[in-house]
C-alpha cells in the first residue's frame, strides 16, 4: 500500500514578506523532521496586503521572486515535495501595462527543487457578505484559464497524482470533477477562508469534493487573525476592530470521508 506523510503548514501572513517567510521556513522543517514528505502552504503564505495599490506595487514577476528560489532551495535541501499553497505574482512580463492586475499562483516544488507545476487561481472571490464587507479579487488579479494536475514520485518510487486549486474555487464541483477525471487522488485547496463564509460552508465543501470524486483533500490554512499592520483603515472581517478574520481549520478529508484535520468549531473572536 502507498504511503504519503502530508503536513498542512498554518501561519498568519503580515502585509510584507520578509517577517512571514523565515516562520515559515521553520515551520517546514518542524513538519520535515516529523516525518512529512509532501507539505502544503496557506494561500497567500507570505503576504495579505487588503490596499489594492500596495499590493500590486509588491507583486513581482515570478522571474523576480527571491522567495520562491528559497522555497526551491529548501525543497532540494529537505528532499520533500513542498506546495506553496500561493504567492501574490506580478505580471509584469505577461502583458499587462502598468501592473493592473496580479496572479494568485501556486506552486508544487519538487525534492529536485525543480518547479514542476503551476496552477493560477481560476474562481476570485467577488462577494459581499453579511459582515458590511465586499472582496473583489477580480479588480487585483487576473483569473486562471487551466485546470492543473501533477504527479508526486514517492520514497517508494510510486507515484501519486494530485488536482491543484484554490480557496473559492472549492464552490465549484466541476472543477474538481475535471480533475479527478484526469487522475487525480488528491485534491488541494490552500485557503484563506473569511470567518463568516467559511463557518457557512467550508467543512461542506471539503467532504463534498472528497465523497462525489473518491479522493482525498488537503487543505492548509491562514490563521485566524489577520491584523493590518502599518495601514489607517481597518480591512478584512471585522471593521470595527481592523482585522480580517479567517476561519483557520486546515483540513485532510479522507474520501469516505472521516476528517483528519481538527474538528472543533470556530469561536467568535471576543
Amino acid at each position: 500500500m502507498r504511503t504519503l506523510h502530508v503536513a498542512c503548514v498554518q501561519i498568519t501572513a503580515e502585509r510584507e514578506e520578509a517577517p512571514t517567510i523565515a516562520a515559515t521556513i521553520d515551520l517546514i522543517r518542524a513538519a520535515r523532521a516529523k516525518g512529512a514528505f509532501y507539505i502544503q502552504t496557506p494561500e497567500c503564505t507570505l503576504m495579505i496586503e487588503p490596499d489594492k495599490k500596495r499590493l500590486l506595487a509588491k507583486a513581482h514577476p515570478e522571474s523576480a521572486r527571491p522567495a520562491l528560489l528559497t522555497f526551491q532551495a529548501l525543497a532540494q535541501e529537505l528532499g520533500i515535495w513542498l506546495h506553496i499553497g500561493s504567492l501574490v505574482v506580478g505580471l509584469q512580463d505577461q502583458g499587462f501595462a502598468g501592473q493592473s492586475k496580479a496572479a494568485n499562483r501556486s506552486f508544487v516544488i519538487a525534492p529536485s527543487g525543480k518547479i514542476n507545476a503551476r496552477y493560477d487561481k481560476i474562481h476570485l472571490f467577488d462577494v459581499s457578505i453579511p459582515d458590511e464587507q465586499s472582496y473583489h479579487e477580480s479588480a487585483t488579479f487576473a483569473a486562471g484559464e487551466q485546470a492543473v494536475v501533477t504527479p508526486l514520485v514517492l520514497p517508494d518510487h510510486t507515484t501519486c497524482t494530485v488536482g491543484l486549486s484554490i480557496c473559492y474555487d472549492i464552490r465549484f464541483g466541476a472543477l474538481y470533477r475535471s480533475l479527478a477525471k484526469a487522475g487525480a487522488e488528491i485534491l488541494t485547496a490552500p485557503v484563506a477562508f473569511t470567518r463568516f463564509t467559511g463557518q457557512v460552508h467550508w467543512s461542506v465543501l471539503q467532504r463534498a469534493r472528497a465523497i462525489e470524486n473518491g479522493c482525498f483533500v488537503v487543505s492548509a490554512a491562514q490563521g485566524r487573525d489577520l491584523r493590518p499592520r502599518h495601514h489607517h483603515r481597518p480591512v478584512g472581517r471585522d471593521p470595527r476592530r481592523g482585522r480580517r478574520y479567517s476561519l483557520h481549520h486546515y483540513r485532510r478529508i479522507r474520501p469516505q470521508p472521516r476528517p483528519t484535520g481538527p474538528q472543533h468549531d470556530a469561536k467568535p473572536p471576543t
